[in-house]
């Protein structure tokens, strides 16, 4: 299961906290300001993917525009791929990175029944990327860790030939109070269907359990 640790910045073993974009701007310089401009900042989701050092050779945008870095982003294991959301500046064919935290990505597996967990979540958005379908939460937290994942729930194949991969989301709100909203972008990799399921034809629904009763998204899926 994947963990989310409110006010724990980007670290390993699947503990992240994800920035708003107010508080990356705030966290990066200004920029150079020689000609009294700031640089032009961009706040987007992506994929680094590092080499055999741990080092980003690359930074993928979800409409499949790949750039190569201006600095130096390493520390990373080795031939990798992160789901990130960076902030960066960008050139013709390069990219500073200024700031980056990695968003929750797990793979969507199988769980027994008993063993899900449902606490409610509210949804600010959904949107399709692609290679990845995603979510913006508003999570009600006192602080603590909580537990999500995605959950295969199989696929449906209607009468006219057409597929529909069916996902829920996990969420374990592990005893956490309900005093404050912290937000939290999800990732869910829908890539791993594209061998069983037709880009353009076939669906995904995402279920998601929210303090307004359960609501189902739905996307036509365009690895």
């Amino acid at each position: 299961m994947t963990r989310y640790t409110p006010l724990r910045s980007h670290c390993h073993s699947f503990i992240f906290f994800v920035v708003s974009l107010v508080a990356m701007l705030c966290l990066t310089s200004c920029g150079n300001d020689d000609d009294g401009f700031l640089d032009a900042y961009t706040n987007a989701l992506g994929e680094f993917r590092t080499n055999h050092n741990g080092k980003v050779q690359t930074f993928r945008l979800d409409d499949g525009t790949g750039y190569s870095l201006t600095n130096d982003v390493s520390g990373l294991t080795a031939d990798s791929v992160y789901r990130v959301q960076a902030l960066y500046i960008a050139g013709e064919d390069r990219v500073t990175i200024t700031q980056y935290v990695e968003v929750l990505a797990p793979m969507p597996r199988q769980i027994e029944e008993g063993k899900q967990k449902t606490d409610p979540v509210n949804v600010s958005a959904f949107w399709n990327g692609g290679r990845y379908v995603n979510l913006r939460l508003a999570l009600l937290t006192q602080g603590n860790t909580h537990y999500f994942t995605f959950i295969d729930q199989g696929t449906d194949t209607h009468e006219d030939g057409t597929r529909v991969k069916r996902i829920m989301l996990y969420h374990d709100q592990n005893g956490n109070g309900t005093y404050y909203t912290r937000e939290l972008f999800m990732s869910c990799p829908v890539y791993q269907y594209a061998g069983d399921l037709q880009s353009g034809k076939d669906s995904l629904a995402l279920t998601i359990h929210t303090y307004e009763g359960e609501k189902t998204y739905k996307t036509r899926l365009a690895f």
